[in-house]
Order: C-alpha cells, then sequence, then structure tokens
C-alpha cells in the first residue's frame, strides 16, 4: 500500500464519557474542548449534545482530524494527518470520500483525485517523484488503476490505455523513448498479449540531400500477434529496405511456415526454424535477379512475344533504376495537401497515394485516357499481394483464426483486405517502390497505347514525363513552372489553413457528388452508407454548378476562370509541349459541346472551347481541393508573395463557409 489506511470513526453522545447533559439539565452546546473515551480529545463545536460543525479530533497514537463534522460524524471537508501522511479533502464517516490530495511526509508521492470508501476510486493522478515526470493519470477502483489511464516514467517512457487491477491490460499503446520504440495494441498482465503494432523508430543519418533509399523506405515494424510480450503466432514484419517477412513466429524469431518478399519483390515461401530459412540443397535465400519484380503479364497477351515483351519492360526498368528510385525517394519526403502536417513518429516513411498524386500533376501524366481517378484503380492492382501470398493467408486464417475474437478478426481482414483499405482514394495508402514502377507501367501503357508495345511506351513516358523532375538537365522538354504550386507546397501557414477547414470543404465536395454527409463524418443515403470523401468522385461542370449556386462565381469571367482552374491537368498550356497531347485527347476536344449551367458560359475562344471538352472528366477529393486552391491564386493578378496566397485563400474559405448550406 501507498499510504495509510484510515479507519472509520462515529462518535455517539453516549460515547463522551460524561452525561448527556450537564448538571443544568440541558445537553452538550456551543464550543468546548471534551475528552472522549480511549483518550481521544475533541475541541469544537457542539449542537444539541451532538459534534456539528467545525472541530479538532486527536487520536492517542497521534493522528488528528481537523474540519467538518455532522452528527457526530466524520464528513464533510477537513484535513487528516497521519505520522508520515497527510489528507486535504472530502470525508464521509470517517473515510476519505469525494475529492482529495494527500501527500507524504517521507516520500515524493502525492495523490490528487478521487476517493471513496478511504480508497482511490474514480479519476485521480498519482506522482511518484518531485517533479511529477513519474506519474499516472487515469481511473481508479478499489485503490488499483483500473480503466482508461496515463502512466509517464521518469525516463521518458508513456503508456496509454487500459487497466485491471494495476496492471496494464486491453487496448494499450507504450512509447520507449531511450530506445524510440512503440508498441500499440493488446495487453494483459503489464505485457503485450494478443495482436498489437511494434515499431523501431530510428533517425536517418544522411546528409539532407543525400539519397538514401533503404534507411528513407520505411521504419522496421511488426504488426501481428503476441504473446507474453514476444512476437508469437501470426505476423509481419516489415523491414526498413522494403522486405517483408510473413508467417509463424515463435518467442520473437520466425518458426514454421512463411514467406519473405524481397525488396524487389521475389517471393521465397517455405519454413524457418530458429529464425532462419530451410533451405534445399543448392537452394539459395535470395531474390531471383536484380530486376523489380512486377507483376503485369496482363500488360503483354497481345504481344507478338509476350515473354520477350516482359523482358524488355525489365531492362528499361533497370536502365532507369537509378533515376527511379532518385525520384520515389524525392516524392517520400513531398509535403501534401492531403497528408498531416509534422506528424509525429509516421509508422512509414514509405511513398504515399496523395505523393503519387503530386507526382502525377507534376510530370503532367493526366490526361482523358488518365485521369487521377484512373490511377487510383492502378495502384490497387499494384499493390495487390501475389496469388501465392494471398492464397498462403487464406490458408492461415484457416487454421488460426480464434472466432468470437473482435481484435483477431481485424487483424485477419485488414491483413487479406491490406492493398484496398480505406478505399480505391485513400490518400495514406503506402506505395512501395515495386509497386511504384508496377503503376508507371500501367499508366505508361494506357497513356501512350498508341504506340507499338509496352516496352515502348514505358521507355517513351519516362524520358518525357520523369526525367526532367529527377534532374532538369536530363529533360527532353522541361515542364512549365508553376509559381503557386512551389509556393504552396512550401507554405506550412498554408497547408494548415486548408486543414482547418478540411470539414467544411468535405461537405461542399460530398455536395457536388450528390451525397449528404452527416455531422459526425459519416454518410447518409441509401446507397452510399459506407462511402467516404476519398471514395467519392464528381465532375468539373458539377463542381462547378454547385459554386454558381452558392454565388461564388459572379460573372462569366469567373466561371471560366474557376473552370480552368479544376481543368488545370487537362489544358495544353500546362503541358510540356504540343506534341504531347494524347490523339484521344484531341478528339475529346474536337467533339466538345457546350451544356449545362456552368457551360454557357464560355464564349468561342479556343482556350475556352478547350475547358469544355473536360467538363465532364471526373474529380476526385484532391483534385477539388487543388483547384479551389488554384481558384484562390488565379483571383486577383498573380504575386509570388506567400501572404498573398494565404490571404486570397483564406477569404475565398471564409467566403464558401458563409455560403455553405448548413445540414
Amino acid at each position: 500500500m501507498l499510504e495509510t489506511e484510515l479507519f472509520e470513526i462515529f462518535i455517539n453522545a453516549s460515547d463522551v464519557g460524561l452525561s448527556d447533559t450537564h448538571a443544568s439539565g440541558q445537553r452538550l452546546q456551543g464550543k468546548g474542548v471534551v475528552t472522549l473515551r480511549g483518550g481521544v480529545l475533541y475541541d469544537g463545536a457542539w449542537e444539541d449534545g451532538r459534534m456539528e460543525g467545525q472541530g479538532k479530533i486527536t487520536f492517542p497514537d497521534g493522528i488528528e482530524y481537523e474540519g467538518d463534522l455532522k452528527n457526530s460524524c466524520i464528513t464533510g471537508v477537513g484535513v487528516f494527518k497521519w505520522p508520515g501522511s497527510e489528507y486535504h479533502g472530502a470525508v464521509l464517516n470517517g473515510k476519505r470520500y469525494g475529492k482529495g490530495h494527500m501527500r507524504f511526509y517521507n516520500s515524493d508521492c502525492e495523490y490528487d483525485g478521487e476517493w471513496a470508501a478511504g480508497m482511490r476510486h474514480g479519476h485521480g493522478t498519482l506522482k511518484l517523484n518531485r517533479d511529477g515526470t513519474h506519474r499516472y493519470e487515469g481511473q481508479w477502483a478499489h485503490d488499483m488503476k483500473q480503466g482508461q489511464g496515463i502512466m509517464h516514467y521518469s525516463n521518458g517512457d508513456v503508456y496509454t490505455g487500459q487497466w485491471e487491477a494495476d496492471l496494464k491490460c486491453g487496448h494499450g499503446h507504450m512509447f520507449w523513448k531511450r530506445c524510440d520504440q512503440e508498441y500499440k495494441g493488446q495487453w494483459a498482465n503489464n505485457m503485450p498479449n494478443g495482436v498489437g503494432s511494434h515499431i523501431w523508430f530510428h533517425q536517418v543519418t544522411s546528409e539532407p540531400n543525400t539519397a538514401n533509399h533503404a534507411l528513407l523506405l520505411m521504419y522496421n515494424r511488426y504488426h501481428g500477434h503476441f504473446l507474453d510480450g514476444k512476437r508469437s503466432g501470426y505476423g509481419v514484419m516489415y523491414y526498413a529496405t522494403g522486405a517483408r517477412y510473413e508467417g509463424l513466429w515463435l518467442a520473437d524469431k520466425k518458426q514454421g511456415l512463411g514467406c519473405y518478399v524481397f525488396e524487389n519483390g521475389d517471393i521465397w515461401i517455405g519454413c524457418f526454424e530458429e529464425d532462419r530459412p530451410v533451405l534445399q540443397e543448392g537452394e539459395q535465400f535470395a531474390p531471383r535477379s536484380s530486376n523489380i519484380s512486377i507483376s503485369i503479364e496482363d500488360l503483354v497477351l497481345e504481344e507478338e512475344a509476350p515473354t520477350a515483351a516482359l523482358k524488355g519492360i525489365g531492362n528499361v526498368m533497370m536502365v532507369f533504376n537509378s533515376d527511379l528510385r532518385s525520384l520515389y525517394d524525392k516524392y517520400c519526403k513531398r509535403p501534401s495537401l492531403h497528408m498531416e502536417l509534422n506528424t509525429p513518429h509516421n509508422t512509414s516513411h514509405a511513398l504515399r497515394t496523395a505523393q503519387f498524386w503530386e507526382l502525377l500533376s507534376d510530370a503532367r501524366l493526366v490526361s482523358s485516357s488518365t485521369p487521377v481517378s484512373k490511377a487510383g484503380e492502378l495502384l490497387i492492382l499494384s499493390r495487390r499481394p501475389s496469388e501465392v501470398l494471398y492464397k498462403t493467408r487464406l490458408e492461415m486464417e484457416a487454421e488460426l483464426h480464434v472466432p468470437g475474437d473482435m481484435e483477431d478478426e481485424r487483424f485477419w481482414s485488414q491483413l487479406i483486405d491490406e492493398h484496398v483499405l480505406g478505399g480505391v482514394h485513400n490518400p495514406t495508402a503506402e506505395v512501395l517502390f515495386p509497386a511504384f514502377c508496377e503503376v508507371l507501367a500501367r499508366l505508361a501503357a494506357i497513356r501512350y497505347r498508341s504506340l507499338p508495345g509496352v516496352e515502348r511506351r514505358l521507355d517513351t513516358m519516362i524520358k518525357v514525363h520523369l526525367l526532367g523532375l529527377v534532374a532538369p538537365s536530363k529533360a527532353n522538354s522541361p515542364p512549365p513552372l508553376s509559381p503557386m504550386h512551389a509556393e504552396l507546397w512550401s507554405s506550412e501557414q498554408t497547408l494548415k489553413l486548408l486543414q482547418e477547414h478540411r470539414p467544411q470543404l468535405n461537405l461542399l465536395f460530398a455536395k457536388a457528388a450528390g451525397i449528404t454527409l452527416i455531422s459526425d463524418g459519416g454518410v447518409g443515403g441509401e446507397a452510399s452508407s459506407s462511402l467516404h470523401v476519398y471514395q467519392m468522385e464528381s465532375t468539373v461542370r458539377k463542381v462547378l454548378n454547385l459554386l454558381l449556386e452558392m454565388g461564388m462565381l459572379p460573372d462569366a469571367a469567373a466561371v471560366a476562370s474557376a473552370a480552368r482552374a479544376m481543368c488545370h491537368n487537362y489544358l495544353q498550356a500546362n503541358l510540356f509541349s504540343n506534341a504531347q497531347r494524347s490523339r484521344q485527347d484531341e478528339g475529346v476536344i474536337e467533339s466538345a459541346t457546350e451544356s449545362g449551367a456552368a457551360g454557357e458560359t464560355f464564349s468561342s475562344e479556343s482556350e475556352d472551347l478547350e475547358v469544355l471538352a473536360w467538363m465532364d472528366m471526373p474529380v476526385i477529393y484532391p483534385e477539388f481541393i487543388e483547384g479551389i486552391v488554384r481558384i484562390a491564386y488565379d483571383s486577383v493578378p498573380s504575386d509570388p508573395a506567400s501572404s498573398n496566397l494565404y490571404r486570397r485563400l483564406k477569404d475565398l474559405l471564409s467566403a464558401i463557409i458563409s455560403r455553405l448550406p448548413q445540414s
């Protein structure tokens, strides 16, 4: 026990040690000092023969109480003092009850919080050292930590989560400061037990401008089952190099059937013993080749020699491997409108979907055949597990799944659907380097399908669209500069402004998509009850019509400017050169027709007619956000000063919010 136990004191008039009445026949009344039976001394108020009001009681063993009394009971607010401690706060029938503070003379321990029946019960804070760096804040029951609470340790470690009978038990998050690790998941008996994630953070020690792909990519992290604090059962270890092991564990070691995915995407499946693979005679535990392993057999089905075509695509990837890695690492660091600022301890430094969207825009790869919405579908294909790995997961789930265990069910569900978690347009979904290479091949196959062979299409796309982003000297034709883009993405103030107004922007886009969001972030409507804002799609025309209805576009010039902002990625002026317009895009422009409220405001000028060609192109949430920023940027003559853009964007967002229909 951390403090002296109190005992209940209830004193009746017959315990006074004198007659109920004075010699005059009147009961004790007023203030005075009375010695009670057992040598207890009372100095305080009396009323009708009972202790009532303020008083002080001194016990023979040195314990003192001074404070409120009611009907000869220690009840109200007062101070208890023991030889080694004292308590200030509420009491009931001689026991601590309610809000109170207790400290110890010969110790740094202090408790401030709620009590019941003389025990810590309810919410309270226990300080275990003088400066309060070692303390517990949270729920108590019967003098023990019980329920939700936070334990701060003097070395900087922090546990936040559930407790039971003074032990970590339930769901909790532990961060170890000195070794820079964290665990988030289930606990029992003060140790990780059940499903959880353990992350080993590290600091990249290379120079800021030095490419370091292996260290940059991600942290070592494990997600799976634990037993008494050790990895045991089925789990996945994600390595900092991009490799991963998925399979059975025992006491922190790989043990049993497992799949090892090398950094290049090659897979080895077999048994492990004592953390080592069991190899057949002559077998090597290594990638089959140095090439990136990507699953694009479906792209070469119509080739005359599919095997040769796959080899040719692999050769292109090998030739530009260092350039693609440099590009990948560059965009891993890229801030985005769709990722939180200054997020401490991200679980991964791999490329995210939101950063890939930035790459598409910078590389001018968005077209009628490859809109941003299409890129999301291709990313899903590129992230999907191999057939053998997917089959292994299903077999292991059937063998190891614990029926009725919600955390275990969630683990298997998320693992099997790992490549589609969060939906097609999830901005924070990871894109590992093999998936990055595969999605580029799939984009090239569509974007340049007028060229013969996927190998040539990929080679052309890399040379025309991507090399200039690695180094300007490598570009066939440099991309047009976008001062707004550079200004916005380097301004933390502007990004913070967008994040602050994200709920209202969510509502606006949902309305343009024909979906009603409810106040708690969910979605109303029969057919769309499970949609999220990043899974919604609208069109340029619908967005402009909504802005018109809200009175945000007062004249034809404003409508045309807003349309150009929303169609930015499609316009000829924003491509690398006129030659980069695809044949399909030219056909779309030639067949452009005026229809809808927004379309009626355009003139017959060639630029306006080009905008009309893209009015019915799909718009997903990230394109909508960037369009709003461009509308703000174009609202007055261009000015490179960051404060001007911030002010224009703030004014536009304020106007949108003031006119947004209240749901």
